[in-house]
């Protein structure tokens, strides 16, 4: 399959996701789990936000 631009091609990747990340509660224990201490809430919701459907 062709995708058209980058950015077709990373919905296309983030929609097809086996893990839903819909479903995130927002509880906070993954982020001090990171060891790349990243703002793993924050970046969902942009994810969310820009790639979704």
């Amino acid at each position: 399959m062709l995708f058209h631009t980058i950015e077709n091609w990373a919905k296309k990747m983030y929609n097809g996701l086996e893990v839903d990340v819909t479903k995130c509660t927002e509880c906070g224990e993954c982020e001090p789990k990171c060891p790349y201490k990243l703002p793993i809430i924050s970046m969902l919701q942009k994810a969310q936000m820009d790639l979704r459907r």
